[in-house]
């Protein structure tokens, strides 16, 4: 009586090899179980199906019970959690021997378990017994199986690059060793019996390679047994030599890097400690190895007054995060210098041993970032401060004013100015604005912040008005100055002019900086108006105007409700192809007395009511409407680009309107670009970055508008979710006669670039302003060179003639 083929035997060897090598394979490719839980539980699960049908799928025949349903499962659910087991003690990072032991006693008992039920029916069939102590002696050796392959397995996975080959080796071994298991539990009771293992008995050498037909099995465990049990010594054995070249070889290398970086480096211990410097330390410090031997901690080379936000990084990289910041580093010569640190923590066996601090010398970036920074706060022809400046130092002031805190802020323009540049040209006109920059700098107190606006325009912080006498005796000065005849041009031409002179007072007037410039410019008007050569306040402006301000208002609120306003558009150049890629849509009041008056003469009244918020969302819609029919006429790219009031941008359902009225018109968000100035979004920097990235999201460009006057910030750049800076035209007009304009320029789109914004110039409106922008890599440009603004109309006609058609070095708006 005989029971499996000698071929069966052989094939499921073979099988067992291919699926010890799948099964290799894919425990190589797990991390750590933590990381793959999920994972982990599914591949579990599909190899308990795998195991009840291998073993045990023609054991349960016949009509299905609950109880035959129910063992079913229970023996699946158990074979899955016993795969589970075994993968998990492999693939944990560190295992205990006992650990291992469970693991492997584990899975061993899932497999004897299998292998029992279908040896029972076998038995039961042939009415056969079972030697007890040979079932058992077979079950120990399965157990050792178990454990020897589960030290294989992860004996591979210790080992970085593993040749495929030991992969393969291995597999065979566990696939002889595991196919014979079963053949070696059926030996406990066909040994001793009359029923043969295998039925093979026509093969001629059957007598002494069988072993009584039941112990080939048995050898062939043993020999995959030996093998797996072998294989991690010697597999140690075999890379610990390549180990040890690797890490000889890495350690020279790193030493090689260390000593040869072209930064300098110090190697400082957990204790903050410097233990190793190399030779770049010396070239950028000055200091020996020994003479730094002196200072205990590496912190007390930072800059006192930035060592504790050094210390706060440190900290953090002692955690094991890398750090980069920037901070001065004192060098031997008691000087300090400006630095990028770079804090790398090393660790070994997840202890940390020393963090590798990297410094470079950043002093010429600083330089250069001072320079712009001067700049960007300072007029270029006056070195005064600019209206960024001001504004700020306005603001500043307020928020840590007292109680008793009086303030003024000037606003002084000088009367018929442009007379001295359209008769004597404007070299001599900027001569003419240095010298009174001059003057005023020794006139006044170094606490008085003097400022020049742009053009003729300068403002004036007095910060302590307590004595009214002086103050206004301060203002006569100023206008005397102004009165003083100036000697310019090679011929010493004397020039006579005079100025005009409005003033806001801190708190009388507001408490807010820019109400208070605002209203020191309206008294300005006023002093104009009054016969120049004097000064205004404010409040005296206010009795006397009060009641047109009314009138103008009423006529707004009218001009709203019946609809006089406009939209014009004027057309966008982009300067890769030439073509018109997109419209600002502008605002004009068609007034029925006055006809049409430009925003700049009705919008901050506007902007004083909640009137702007309505007239915002009206050109939205209108602009939308218009260019979205533009789009479907065959400009299908065009974009449309939207200025924003700092009302519409502080309401608190800015976002959600927007949404409605594109949903409205059905214009497609992401051919909108709305432009914001700079001074808008920094009064809540933490708000302004909220909707910038809402913005974003829904698909809107944002451009900085007035870009390089005024508000100019780099860190506010670094915070903003932007794609484009819209370079202010006060600087473009002035492209051809001041240097210091293009250098502003020049920078401003060198900046753009570096940051992956575009650059877009207004105001463009001579040929030699258009090829010094191509000429600097200046993205876009828009301007009366290639039309001016234009009526819905007028702009639909041009874009039928135009849209297609590269507007570069011509003028051309037919």
């Amino acid at each position: 009586m005989d029971y499996f083929l000698l071929n069966d035997y052989m094939l499921s060897i073979v099988v067992a090899s291919i699926a010890a090598f799948i099964g290799v394979s894919i425990i190589m490719k797990i991390d750590y179980i933590d990381k793959n839980k999920n994972k982990v539980r599914i591949t579990s699960f599909v190899a308990g199906f795998v195991i009840y049908f291998a073993y045990l799928n023609t054991y349960f025949t016949g009509a299905m019970t609950p109880i035959k349903l129910l063992l079913i499962v229970s023996i699946i659910l158990f074979c899955s959690f016993s795969v589970y087991s075994a993968i998990s003690t492999i693939c944990y990072k560190e295992v205990t021997f006992q650990r291992l032991l469970i693991g492997s006693m584990i899975f061993a008992f899932c497999i004897s378990l299998v292998n029992y039920i279908d040896l029972r029916k076998i038995m039961i069939e042939n009415d056969l017994n079972m030697n007890l102590l040979l079932f058992i002696s077979a079950n120990i050796l399965l157990l050792g199986n178990a454990i020897a392959t589960f030290r294989f397995i992860r004996q591979l996975r210790k080992i970085e690059k593993i040749h495929i080959k030991w992969i393969i080796y291995g597999s065979v071994a566990i696939g002889l060793a595991f196919a014979s298991i079963r053949y070696t539990l059926f030996s406990s009771i066909t040994l001793f019996s009359n029923f043969d293992l295998f039925n093979n008995h026509d093969v001629e050498i059957y007598d002494w390679l069988y072993f009584n037909n039941t112990l080939l099995p048995l050898t062939i465990n043993i020999f995959g047994l030996v093998f797996l049990e072998l294989f991690p010594s010697f597999i140690s054995e075999l890379y610990s030599e390549k180990q040890k070249e690797l890490i000889y070889k890495n350690k020279h290398q790193y030493e090689a890097l260390f000593e040869n970086q072209a930064i300098a480096i110090f190697s400082v211990d957990a204790k903050g400690e410097i233990n190793k410097v190399n030779e770049a330390t010396k070239e950028m410090t000055g200091f020996n190895p020994e003479q730094l031997e002196e200072y205990s901690s590496f912190s007390e080379l930072i800059h006192e007054q930035q060592r504790p936000e050094f210390l706060s990084f440190l900290k953090i990289a002692f955690n094991g995060d890398s750090q980069m910041f920037e901070t001065k580093l004192l060098t031997k010569f008691k000087n300090h210098i400006d630095v990028q640190i770079t804090l790398v923590p090393n660790f070994l066996d997840e202890e940390l041993t020393h963090i590798n601090v990297f410094v470079k010398d950043i002093t010429e970036i600083a330089e250069a970032r001072e320079k712009m920074h001067h700049m960007a706060y300072h007029d270029s022809l006056t070195l005064l401060p600019n209206r960024r400046f001001f504004v700020e130092e306005l603001d500043s002031r307020i928020t840590y004013s007292t109680a008793f805190s009086q303030m003024a802020v000037c606003f002084l323009d000088l009367d018929r100015f442009k007379l001295v540049n359209d008769i004597l040209g404007h070299q001599i006109g900027d001569q003419l604005l240095q010298v009174l920059a001059d003057r005023f700098r020794s006139l006044v107190d170094k606490d008085v912040v003097i400022s020049r606006l742009g053009g003729d325009e300068f403002t004036f912080l007095f910060p302590d008005i307590s004595n009214h006498e002086d103050f206004q005796k301060q203002l006569e000065d100023i206008l005397l100055q102004i009165q003083t005849p100036f000697l310019l041009g090679h011929q010493n031409q004397e020039l006579y002019i005079t100025g005009s002179i409005g003033i806001a007072l801190y708190p009388q007037d507001s408490r807010v900086g820019e109400d208070l410039m605002k209203f020191a410019d309206a008294a300005m008007y006023s002093a104009k108006e009054k016969g120049k050569n004097m000064y205004e306040f404010y409040h005296n402006y206010l009795k006397e105007k009060n009641p047109k301000q009314l009138s103008l208002e009423a006529d707004v609120r009218k001009a709203v409700k019946e609809k006089q306003f406009e939209i014009f558009y004027q057309p966008q150049i982009d300067y890769a192809t030439g073509k018109i890629f997109g419209v600002e849509a502008l605002l004009r009041w068609n007034h029925p007395k006055e006809g049409l008056i430009k925003p700049e003469d009705f919008i901050a009244i506007v902007e004083d009511s909640e009137l702007i918020i309505e007239l915002g969302e009206w050109v939205l819609s209108e602009s939308s409407k218009q260019v979205k029919s533009w789009q479907e006429q065959g400009c299908e790219n065009l974009y449309l680009s939207v200025n924003v009031s700092i009302k519409q941008f502080f309401h608190h359902n800015f976002i959600g309107k927007i949404k409605e009225i594109f949903e409205e018109t059905g214009y497609n968000l992401e051919r909108l670009d709305l432009e914001i100035t700079e001074s808008l979004a920094i009064k809540d920097v933490e708000y302004a970055k909220d909707i910038f990235d809402r913005l974003r999201h829904l698909g809107i460009s944002i451009s900085m508008d007035d870009f390089g006057t005024g508000y100019s910030s780099l860190n506010h750049l670094k915070n903003f979710s932007i794609d484009r800076l819209k370079i202010d035209g006060s600087l473009v007009q002035d492209i051809e006669h001041d240097e210091k304009a293009r250098t502003i320029i020049d920078t401003i789109i060198v900046m753009a670039r570096n940051l992956k914004l575009l650059s877009l110039a207004e105001q463009v409106e001579t040929v030699e302003q258009e090829e010094y922008l191509k000429s600097i890599g200046c993205n876009e440009v828009q301007g009366y060179l290639y039309s001016e603004p234009l009526t819905g109309e007028d702009m639909g006609e041009f874009l039928a003639n135009n849209y297609n058609a590269s507007l570069l070095n011509r003028v051309d708006v037919s």
